[in-house]
C-alpha cells in the first residue's frame, strides 16, 4: 500500500535515523527541489555512502531524480543499486522521457545484474503532463504511482496571485481515474500548514472522496493521520463483512444481489467489499 510518502533532502540524510515509527510507506531520497543547487555534489555523495553503509532492506526507498542534472544518465549509474525500491520523476511532460528512463534502467538492471525491476512514479504537475497523462502513464507497466504536484502545477498555471482556491477540479479529477483505470496508485498533493492537524485531516478525507489513496507528506508527524485515513477503519471492514455474508446467505433466485439492512446489495458493492478485506489481509 501506498498511503505515505515521506521525502528526505539528499543532503540532509542524516535525518533518517531520527525517524520514529510509524514509517511512511515509502521513503522519497529527494536530488531535486529540496536540495539548494550548492549542496547537489554534497547530497550525491551521501546518497551513494548511505546505502553503501545501512541496511535498508526494511523500507521502500525511491530516489526523486534531478531531470535538470548537466550529467543525468552518469549520475544515475552510480546511484543505481539493489537496495533502492524506484524511482520518481519530476516535471514529466511527455511520454517518451519516461520511455527514455526505462532503456536505461533495463540496461543498467541487465548490466548490474539487478534481478527486481525498479518501480516508477511520475508527478504530474505541468500543464502539458495533463494533456498527455493517459499516455504518459501507458508508457511503461513499472509505474507504480502517479502522484499530484499542485504547488508546480499552478506555479505554471496561475501566474496572477497566490490564491489557494485556483480552480483547476479537472487536474485534480482527472489523475485519480487515470490511475484507477491503469491499477495504480494516485497521491495527492501535500498539505503544508504542518501544525494545522484538523486541516490536514479533512485535506486527507477530501482526497479519498476524489479516489486518491495516499498523500505525499512534508513532515514526519503527518505520517500517522495518513496512514490511517488511507486504509479502511473497523466499521468498514465490519461492513464490507456482512455484505459479503448476505450476498452468501440471501440471494434472490440466484441473481448476484441481496438486501442488508434494507439497502440492496449488488455486485459492484460486494466487488467493494472483497477489496477491503484484501486490504486487511495485505497489513497482516
Amino acid at each position: 500500500m501506498n498511503r505515505s510518502i515521506l521525502f528526505i533532502p539528499g543532503h540532509k540524510l542524516d535525518f533518517f535515523y531520527k525517524l520514529e515509527k510509524p514509517f511512511a510507506d515509502i521513503l522519497v531520497i529527494d536530488l531535486e527541489d529540496s536540495v539548494p543547487k550548492d549542496k547537489k555534489i554534497e547530497a550525491l555523495n551521501k546518497v551513494k555512502k548511505f546505502f553503501k553503509t545501512n541496511q535498508t532492506k526494511k523500507n521502500n526507498f525511491f530516489i526523486r531524480v534531478d531531470h535538470e542534472e548537466k550529467n543525468f544518465f552518469t549520475t544515475m549509474k552510480d546511484l543505481i543499486n539493489n537496495k533502492i525500491t524506484g524511482f520518481i520523476l519530476p516535471k514529466i511532460k511527455y511520454k517518451e522521457e519516461v520511455s527514455k528512463f526505462v532503456r536505461f534502467l533495463d540496461k543498467e538492471e541487465k548490466k548490474k545484474k539487478i534481478k527486481k525491476r525498479f518501480k516508477l512514479s511520475i508527478i504530474i504537475e505541468t500543464v502539458d503532463a495533463i494533456l498527455n497523462l493517459s499516455d504518459i502513464v501507458k508508457s511503461s507497466n513499472r509505474i507504480d504511482t502517479i502522484i499530484y504536484g499542485e504547488e508546480d502545477f499552478h506555479a505554471e498555471f496561475n501566474n496572477i496571485n497566490f490564491s489557494d482556491e485556483l480552480s483547476n477540479n479537472y487536474t485534480r479529477n482527472l489523475i485519480p481515474i487515470i490511475a484507477k483505470s491503469n491499477n495504480i496508485d494516485a497521491i495527492y498533493t501535500p498539505f503544508l500548514y504542518l501544525k494545522d492537524k484538523k486541516g490536514l485531516k479533512n485535506h486527507i478525507l477530501k482526497s479519498i472522496k476524489l479516489g486518491y489513496s495516499g498523500l505525499l507528506l512534508i513532515h514526519p508527524n503527518q505520517i500517522y493521520l495518513a496512514n490511517k485515513l488511507y486504509y479502511p477503519s473497523k466499521k468498514d471492514f465490519m461492513i464490507a463483512n456482512e455484505i459479503l455474508r448476505s450476498n452468501k446467505a440471501k440471494k434472490y433466485e440466484g441473481q448476484s444481489i441481496s438486501v442488508l439492512k434494507n439497502k440492496l446489495v449488488g455486485p459492484p458493492m460486494i466487488k467493494r467489499a472483497q477489496r477491503i478485506i484484501k486490504k486487511n489481509k495485505i497489513k497482516q
